[in-house]
């Protein structure tokens, strides 16, 4: 207690005018010792002789901090404290310790009306998540103090109240009163007779100011409960023409910019800029200025590069060599090793054995705007992968600019480099930051552009952000993937899946299937490696189910733990290996990892659990060698249902017994009971039942899915019948 007290007097004395009267008025522990002593009313009486040499807002945090000092002892002595705190200065932290108050107190309608209070103030204002679950937390606890029937009485007994206040102040409501702003709203608005509503407004006997807030407050609860997005636009317009202040201008730009009104926000920051500029010395103004230009910059550039396709004047001095062709990678062996770069490489070498003249350019930037360690200029231009050229473009990159700066950049520099490569194609690889530039710069040279949707990045990045569908960036990123795939000459996606969303989203042009695939050289069948099996102290008896690839959410890697714990309650026997890790060096615990650890512990079955990070490239052949059944629970979300993976055809083209979630894109891939094993999407008990049947099956060679499924992979999906389809399409621009 003596530390805190110590704290607490050297904050108060910090004001260096006055420490040294204050240092002698506040010893260390004397305020403590005088509320034993003598009572809380010593206390309020050396507080009060402080209040003449500090500020109100200074003064009320002596009073909470006090009363937080004190929380052990007497709370009508606490609650004291923070009533005057209340008194010198309403901030919401003062309510909400007042209505705490209030709640251990028994005032129990005094702590529903604070909460109230509290709702009405978070809900005019951005970013107070901690606050509003703080208030839940308080709300539930008043509920559980006195149950649900006696707050719904209280509750009740408020809005009879505010329904006979809201009658006298129907054209004038109270702007701190949240109630008081729906009461007015569902008594006067009208959507199809708005003149009507402004012009109540317009004509009441208050200052712009109130005029204009009332405006905003109103567009906030449209946009909210209505999703009437127009109508908030337009009142929030209707503010900001009234009353173009700093603080009007900055509630009206949060309207827009949650509702994607790029032209409105830039209005809003264009009055704030004024504001600004008239008060040099505000710190408010600079700081709100420059806080809302960035949130701008980020949320809207993107959208800037649709001005391009404004002005495209064809360069007809451009000179192409018949049938070459550029492919556009976002990224690329040899400095990325992924998905995306071994879908590129494979289908570029299945191109060029169809006798294609194809070479790749990496976006501009690439890699260097991703490595660290990589110093300017060390990297050669131009590196051969299994006789396939590879460029790199050093600038523009990424880093310190906005996306609207790199995509326009990227187009002058895509352009210098196909003028030296002379392409009479160019293809381009999601997403719209490498096709885009890509596009505009084959329109700008006079030749045909095809875009290859690989996924839908926006959609994916939910499944990590689900608020992100909420937000302008969401709509902006797919609206540009839409723009990029109608201005293409042809489209290429993965998944019938896919294509639909791509006409779902209005998109014109003709697309065709490209589906991942593989090479079924590189991925043979072959036995296990014994010694890696001892190393593992794996019995030669056990069936091993495992996993290799990278950890992420939608994985489903927890559902496959939690469906091995309900083979291990049943007494079946098994070793789940799972090779790989969430981050790059594969030193650490995620919390995938964390988690799968988690519930083999929990059920019991960590000694049977084995999961060794990731391992070197050259070692992942001997791992799957030792993998039975190969399960991919991908979660049933949209990215799942969609995008196609390349690991079950790697799986498959080795023989193992594949089993696939029934999302849609893994379904494409698998016969149930012929190629493999389909379960439940999202159900580890669907999944349990599966695995059971084939642990109990004393020879899975018998059931012949592994064999099925590699010869199903070499009728359907090597990467030369995949490049033999893209051929088919391309030829006709060639």
């Amino acid at each position: 207690m003596k530390k805190k007290l110590v704290k607490l007097w050297r904050d108060i004395v910090s004001n260096k005018k006055y420490s040294k009267t204050l240092a002698q008025v506040l010893d260390d522990d004397f305020m403590f010792m005088a509320y034993r002593n003598q009572g809380v009313y010593a206390l309020i009486s050396r507080v009060s002789f402080l209040s003449q040499f500090l500020g109100r807002k200074r003064v009320s945090e002596i009073y909470l901090r006090l009363s937080n000092l004190i929380k052990e002892e007497d709370i009508a002595d606490r609650l004291l404290l923070v009533q005057l705190a209340l008194s010198y200065h309403s901030s919401e932290k003062n309510r909400r310790a007042y209505a705490w108050c209030c709640l251990k107190s028994e005032m129990y309608s005094e702590c529903y009306s604070q909460i109230r209070n509290l709702e009405s103030f978070y809900s005019v204002r951005e970013g107070v998540d901690f606050q509003k679950r703080s208030i839940a937390s308080l709300k539930s606890s008043l509920v559980n103090r006195i149950g649900l029937s006696k707050y719904n009485e209280i509750e009740e007994q408020y809005i009879h109240k505010d329904e006979y206040t809201i009658q006298s102040l129907v054209v004038a409501p109270d702007l701190k009163s949240e109630q008081a702003i729906e009461l007015f709203i569902k008594k006067n608005f009208k959507k199809n007779n708005i003149d009507k509503f402004l012009k109540a407004i317009y004509t009441l006997d208050q200052d712009d100011i109130y005029k204009a807030t009332l405006l905003v407050k109103v567009a906030k609860y449209l946009r909210l409960e209505s999703g009437d997005s127009e109508v908030a636009i337009f009142l929030a317009e209707k503010a900001v023409e009234i009353c173009p202040t700093e603080a009007i201008a900055r509630a009206a730009y949060w309207i827009g910019r949650h509702l994607g009104a790029r032209e409105f926000c830039l209005e809003c920051l264009s009055i704030i800029k004024i504001e600004k500029e008239k008060n040099p010395k505000n710190k408010l103004f600079f700081n709100s200025y420059s806080k809302l230009k960035r949130d701008y910059h980020n949320t809207f550039s993107e959208l800037e590069v649709l001005s391009l396709l404004d002005d495209i004047r064809v360069d007809e001095n451009y000179i192409p060599i018949k049938g070459k062709v550029c492919y556009i990678l976002h990224n690329s062996f040899p400095y990325s090793s992924g998905g995306y770069a071994t879908r590129g490489h494979g289908l570029l070498l299945g191109l060029k054995e169809q006798g294609l003249d194809i070479e790749v350019i990496n976006r501009p930037g690439f890699p260097y705007d991703i490595k660290d360690d990589v110093e300017p200029h060390s990297l050669p231009l131009l590196s051969i992968e299994d006789g396939v050229n590879y460029h790199l473009i050093e600038n523009p990159q990424r880093r310190g600019i906005t996306s609207f700066e790199y995509m326009a950049q990227s187009v002058d520099a895509l352009i210098d480099k196909f003028k030296e490569i002379r392409p009479s194609l160019i293809m381009a690889a999601s997403n719209y930051l490498t096709a885009f530039p890509a596009m505009i710069a084959a329109k700008k040279l006079g030749i045909p552009f095809i875009y290859e949707v690989r996924g839908f990045w926006e959609i994916t990045r939910l499944s990590r952000e689900p608020e992100f569908a909420k937000s302008p960036r969401f709509a902006n990123q797919r609206r540009l993937e839409t723009e990029v795939a109608n201005h293409a000459d042809h489209v290429f996606t993965l998944t019938s899946a896919m294509r639909d969303e791509l006409k779902k989203r209005g998109v014109k042009t003709e697309i065709t299937l490209l589906p991942n695939s593989c090479n079924p050289e590189h991925f043979n069948p072959r036995g296990k490696d014994l010694s890696l099996l001892k190393k593992l102290n794996i019995p030669e008896s056990i069936l091993v189910i495992g996993y290799i690839g990278t950890f992420v959410i939608y994985e489903g890697l927890e559902d496959l733990a939690s469906a091995c714990a309900i083979l291990k309650k049943q007494g079946l026997e098994f070793r789940l290996l799972i090779v790989g890790n969430e981050n790059a060096t594969g030193l650490d615990r995620g919390p995938i990892t964390q988690q799968i650890y988690e519930i083999a512990e929990q059920n019991g079955f960590a000694d049977w659990l084995i999961m060794p990070g990731r391992v070197p490239y050259e070692e992942v052949e001997a791992y799957y060698s030792l993998i039975d059944i190969a399960p991919f629970p991908r979660k049933p979300w949209p990215v799942c249902e969609m995008v196609s993976p390349m690991k079950p055809l790697e799986a498959l083209a080795m023989e193992k017994t594949v089993i696939v979630s029934s999302v849609h894109a893994l379904v494409e891939m698998i016969t149930d009971r012929q190629t493999g094993r389909v379960f439940d999407k999202g159900n580890p008990e669907s999944l349990a039942k599966v695995l059971e049947e084939l642990l109990l099956v004393d020879d899975l060679s018998v059931l012949a899915y592994g064999a099925n499924g590699r010869e199903w992979v070499l009728k359907n999906r090597t990467w030369e019948k995949t490049a033999n389809i893209a051929v088919e399409s391309l030829e006709r621009f060639l």
